[in-house]
């Protein structure tokens, strides 16, 4: 009796992936303006090509943390974070950055949340805002928020008219970690389908797929990807540095010589900078969580708190966080 067929896997490979890092920029208001400054420079170091530096409008503070970082990378990696106002762009400017990431809501309920009368007026927000950055000289991306929740036909309409206005990239944020990697691989042909821009994708990591999702919207057409070191940013957190990273490159030929070594000391780096050297929650001892249990296999460690899983992640990584 014959066997089973044997199948000849293909090897895939992608165009180069663009890393947007989001460390600084969601996961780092505690820090001090020389932490973020280290921790900027050992990004851009293991190949991230950009660095969200956080939100010039929330202050004195954090406009002078975005300029520091920015001389200490370059202007042309530094990426401010701005609500859709002009007086975030102005803000953003003040500090000498060149480049501006606008976040629109696209979902009914981050319409919502943002106090915006409709989706139209979102729309209307999006032209005005993007076309006076423009204005300004500035690089713009459109962010859309909640966009895993929003219906694609509206996802398509805010992306022609940031692209219509002059913005250079459209971001799929997946804020409520509603995708997983087929509906994620899946509204990215749709909207490459819609037009030429850059695409990026930024995804929740609060039901643990993040990674995945992101690895999905690049086999799906992003040519930008985010993520953080550690995961770190936001309540769910995000897609880990490394592991997209180490999953995207070799896809496109890049080399890893050295790269593991790199990212274990930059999380050291960043785990080292934040107060009292405290590690992102998720991965605290079960006791700091109240953890109902801990399992722990040799491939995986899953943490459950109050009966829902909250952490499950190749065990490795939590061997590199000490």
């Amino acid at each position: 009796m014959r066997g089973p067929k044997e199948i000849a896997m293909r090897p895939v490979s992608l165009p180069p992936t663009a890393i947007h890092d989001l460390t600084l920029g969601l996961g780092s208001p505690s820090l001090s303006i020389e932490a973020r400054r280290a921790v900027a420079r050992a990004i851009t170091a293991v190949g991230a090509q950009e660095i969200s530096v956080g939100r010039p409008a929330d202050g004195p503070a954090e406009a002078e943390a975005a300029t520091a970082i920015a001389a200490a990378i370059g202007r042309d990696r530094a990426i401010a974070c701005c609500r859709l106002a002009e007086a975030d762009v102005d803000a953003a400017r003040a500090t000498g950055l060149s480049a501006v990431h606008l976040a629109a809501p696209l979902s009914e309920s981050a319409i919502r949340a943002a106090r915006e009368s409709d989706r139209i007026a979102v729309l209307s927000d999006i032209r005005r805002v993007v076309r006076y950055a423009r204005g300004l000289g500035m690089a713009v991306t459109l962010g859309g928020e909640d966009a895993g929740r929003a219906e694609i036909d509206y996802v398509c309409a805010a992306m022609i008219v940031a692209w219509e206005n002059g913005a250079r990239r459209f971001r799929v944020s997946d804020s409520s970690a509603a995708l997983d990697p087929f509906s994620t691989h899946a509204i990215f042909r749709h909207l490459c389908a819609e037009t030429d821009m850059e695409l990026e994708f930024h995804g929740s990591d609060a039901r643990g797929m993040a990674a995945a999702n992101t690895v999905a919207a690049v086999r799906g057409g992003a040519t930008h990807a985010c993520a953080s070191v550690l995961g770190l940013g936001g309540p769910g957190g995000t897609a880990p540095l490394d592991e997209v990273m180490e999953t995207l490159l070799p896809l496109d030929g890049r080399r890893q010589t050295g790269r593991k070594a790199q990212m274990a000391a930059l999380a050291d780096r960043v785990l080292s900078l934040r107060p009292g050297g405290r590690r992102p929650k998720a991965a605290w001892p079960a006791a700091e969580l109240s953890a109902d249990w801990v399992m722990r296999t040799p491939d995986l460690d899953v943490l459950s708190e109050a009966g829902r899983y909250v952490w499950v992640r190749p065990a490795p990584q939590f061997a590199a966080l000490g």
